[in-house]
């Protein structure tokens, strides 16, 4: 979704190249694949909402072979918060990329013995946070 296009779909991350020009650099395209919005509402019992979103997996259209050549990512996955978003209505976890071991690798599938527990971290944001990762 370069800034450059007029695209309809484009519409939607109209305003993000201050976010993704540093991480992809100039004329990146957008891919408008996978576009998805959920809604998780709250719960007493945290654990009740973390099959709301979904099982452990990758968000990606396949491996990046920027980051399996060591470099820079070439894909950069979006998450744009609609509404505040806190541990107990499904924020995003992510596990940082020190901490799994298959990040560097063309595996997409996810394992628990991929990386520990200890190491997931949630992001728990405000309304209009934007948050990417490859």
């Amino acid at each position: 979704m370069n800034s450059r296009e007029n695209a309809p779909q484009d519409l939607a991350f109209a305003g993000l190249d201050p976010f993704l020009v540093p991480l992809l650099g100039e004329g990146y395209r957008g891919v408008g694949e996978g576009i998805a919005a959920f809604h998780v509402p709250p719960r007493r019992d945290v654990r009740e909402s973390v099959t709301d979103a979904g099982p452990p997996h990758r968000d990606s259209i396949g491996p990046d072979l920027r980051v399996l050549a060591g470099q820079r990512p070439g894909i950069v996955n979006l998450w744009i918060a609609l509404t505040d978003v806190t541990t107990r209505d499904s924020c995003i976890y992510v596990v940082p990329r020190y901490a799994d071991t298959r990040f560097q690798t063309p595996e997409r599938r996810v394992t628990p013995d991929h990386f520990s527990l200890q190491d997931v971290r949630a992001l728990p944001v405000p309304a209009g946070s934007i948050l990417g990762w490859s």
